[in-house]
């Protein structure tokens, strides 16, 4: 369970029962002025996702307790998480001119990222990372580099990061992020291969790595083996399914003639079925079987697919270049048209 405040207590993290609930408002009704009545009620209302019934309560112990840094920490998160930037940035700032630390640095980037101020943003995460180099710290100053158009900034902070935290996953995917965006594709494919090395169980390099790999040439040999493990670690994943049966499309269109496609149409069935509505399993089920001759199942799937996401320009143009193979000149003449509509560049 997650804790709000990283010097907040142990004993908030607690499970959201109506009869905790009572018995901390019991105790607020019989000590009104208390702090730690108001704090723990606050805390409690917080981790139940009632911020703005948390809000009133950490006011008060922030009147109450002004020295209490874990509360005015928490109190500024659930402004910012409600939107009420002005307050989270007075609140933090009066902290910092009694106490300045990295924890409040960081969440004054995260107040300004918020309110689109980008350079006073960047200026508190440096300061944060200054302050205090840990994971957390230089993860969020590299990520708000890579989200900001300064990659190149990003990847000096994210390799300085990886040398401190080398079996850091999230700085491994942060890096691969960076390296793509400087258009070092290998690079890119690279770290995020060793993110998942790092935590084969964390899902989050994989959309990344799917998007990336088929840039990179000659990695598709180690990005299927990653697919590999991913889909044993989640085989009810949608996405893995997915994830998997394109990476054994792409290392067979790469030349690896031992790619069973079988496997393939195995892998992008069990997707589809697993989320009915995602349209691209159903897309890449008809390319698979238009490129075997399988013409009319690859037209199910390609009209499967455009009724799932109608807006989809690439599976008109399939459908219209399908229907005239097969002699059916007045759907293809119709897909093509559909197409036209929705295309704005050459295909």
């Amino acid at each position: 369970m997650l804790c709000i405040g990283m010097a907040a207590p142990a004993l908030f993290c607690w499970d959201a029962q109506p009869a905790v609930e009572q018995r901390l408002r019991t105790e607020l009704a019989r000590s009104p002025d208390s702090f730690d009545a108001n704090f723990r009620l606050g805390e409690f209302y917080v981790q139940k996702g009632k911020i703005s019934a948390a809000i009133p309560l950490l006011e008060k112990a922030c009147r109450l307790r002004p020295d209490q840094d874990a509360c005015g920490h928490d109190l500024a998160l659930a402004y910012l998480e409600t939107g009420k930037l002005g307050q989270a940035r007075r609140e933090i700032e009066a902290r910092i001119a009694r106490k300045d630390s990295a924890d409040l640095r960081n969440l004054l980037g995260a107040v300004e990222e918020k309110a689109g101020r980008l350079r006073e943003a960047a200026l508190a995460y440096e300061a944060a990372a200054r302050l205090d180099p840990s994971e957390k710290n230089l993860f969020d100053l590299g990520n708000f580099l890579v989200s900001h158009n300064a990659a190149g900034e990003a990847l000096k902070v994210l390799q300085f990061a990886a040398e401190r935290f080398p079996r850091s996953a999230q700085i491994k995917v942060a890096t691969g992020v960076a390296h793509y965006a400087l258009g070092s594709y290998a690079d890119a494919v690279a770290a995020l291969c060793e993110a998942i090395d790092l935590d084969p169980k964390d899902p989050r390099p994989m959309p990344f790595l799917e998007k990336m790999y088929n840039i990179a040439p000659g990695m598709e040999p180690e990005v299927a083996r990653r697919m590999e493990r991913f889909v044993a670690l989640y085989p009810e994943n949608a996405s893995a399914q997915l994830f998997y049966g394109l990476g054994l499309l792409r290392l067979a269109e790469a030349g690896d003639t031992s790619v069973d496609l079988r496997l393939v149409e195995e892998s992008l069935k069990k997707s589809a079925r697993l989320n009915p509505l995602q349209a691209e399993p159903r897309y890449q089920l008809g390319v698979l079987f238009e490129r075997q001759g399988r013409l009319e199942e690859a037209a199910h799937e390609f009209e499967a697919a455009a009724r799932l996401k109608p807006d989809s320009d690439k599976t008109y143009y399939r459908l219209g270049r399908l229907y005239s193979r097969m002699g059916m000149g007045e759907k293809a003449r119709q897909a093509m048209a559909r197409y036209k509509e929705l295309h704005k560049d050459p295909p």
